[in-house]
């Protein structure tokens, strides 16, 4: 064993140990430096291990300890900072929930947003009350949440240089760009995530890993309730834009 390697990353090590080659001390595992230079292979339990191998082995028990597992889950699992309830039916179907968690601090202004459309505070006619599902693609990507009766858009009439009014229709979601940015990445079924740097009403619900929607798309939250009804939306054939309206969708603040 190295001299170098810090008694911090022995114990784990050694835990590990333990139970693949029923080790019973340390000093059977580790022995003394002078010897493994000198015989070369070091028996084990039974094993012949070169001091090589025994490294290496040492090496991936310690990526593999519970306290490293744990370690790398906090680092790539965000802090859910509220979560909201959504109802969806598919046709005349008993709506069904789904618990999502959001990542506030990964993607505040999205995660803002998208409490805003849930609890219906953001502008009159803007929520996710009543909206419907724009596009599924079985196992790629459900876009949801895209609000009915015109209220995502809005009429503005301008006076030009001849004297004549003119029409513009508008994009209310265009006042809505944010700088969110976050390295988080689409490997896993039951993410949501909303365009990367706002201007879009619409959620995506992701029914598998799919790194591809990291490019165009931030991550804001996660789907804590409700993985097996997801699953099942992602079966649903999707064959004309009329079927599009029968995912109606309710949503509200779940603590």
């Amino acid at each position: 064993m190295p001299a170098s390697l810090p008694a911090a990353v022995i114990a784990p090590i050694l835990f590990s140990f333990n139970s693949l080659f029923s080790f019973t001390s340390p000093g059977q595992l580790l022995g003394s430096q002078p010897a493994v230079e000198a015989q070369g292979d070091k028996s084990v339990g039974g094993l012949q291990l070169s001091r090589k191998s025994l490294l290496a082995a040492l090496s991936a028990a310690c990526m593999s300890s519970p306290l490293s597992i744990q370690h790398s889950a906090a680092l790539e699992t965000p802090r859910i900072t509220k979560r909201v309830m959504l109802e969806i039916a598919i046709g005349s179907d008993t709506p069904q929930q789904l618990i999502i968690g959001l990542y506030g601090d990964a993607a505040p202004e999205s995660v803002k947003l998208f409490c805003a459309m849930c609890s219906e505070s953001l502008a009159p006619g803007l929520t996710y009350r009543g909206s419907i599902a724009s596009r599924v693609e079985k196992d790629r990507i459900l876009i949801m949440g895209r609000p009915t009766g015109g209220s995502a858009q809005v009429m503005e009439r301008s006076l030009d240089s001849t004297g004549y009014i003119r029409t513009t229709l508008v994009n209310r979601a265009d006042q809505y760009t944010n700088k969110d940015d976050n390295s988080l990445c689409h490997n896993r079924a039951g993410l949501v995530s909303m365009r990367r740097g706002g201007g879009d009403f619409e959620f995506a619900l992701v029914p598998a890993p799919n790194p591809t929607l990291d490019k165009e798309r931030i991550v804001v939250g996660e789907v804590v309730e409700g993985l097996d009804f997801l699953s099942h939306l992602n079966q649903v054939c999707i064959e004309s834009c009329c079927v599009f309206a029968a995912y109606a969708v309710h949503a509200w603040p779940a603590g």
